[in-house]
């Protein structure tokens, strides 16, 4: 029930959606490509996702100094009917 809550009270930002909704569709992306496709600074950008990694609804690796965010494909049962949804909306949109 706790991963529900942190999951749901992750995507209730506006911001963190739309991260989310984004890298759904790009695969994968840098802070500093998120920040200006959403046209929010830097530390706003981190700040939400590092919020969406402890949800577990992101994850990040690193190469040749720059981070890369994308969506975490191995979550548990719940965040994959999350994210089907969240992709399934996006796709329409």
């Amino acid at each position: 029930m706790r991963n529900l809550v942190k999951i749901f009270k992750a995507l209730s930002n506006e911001i963190r959606l739309k991260i989310v909704l984004y890298l759904l569709k790009n695969k994968e992306a840098t802070v500093t490509e998120i920040s200006n496709k959403l046209k929010i600074n830097h530390f706003r950008a981190s700040r939400n996702l590092k919020i969406l990694e402890n949800a577990y609804l992101v994850k990040n690796h690193i190469a040749k100094n720059w981070v890369f965010y994308s969506i975490n494909k191995s979550p548990k049962k719940f965040h994959s009917k999350i994210l089907k949804i969240l992709s399934n909306i996006n796709n329409k949109a």
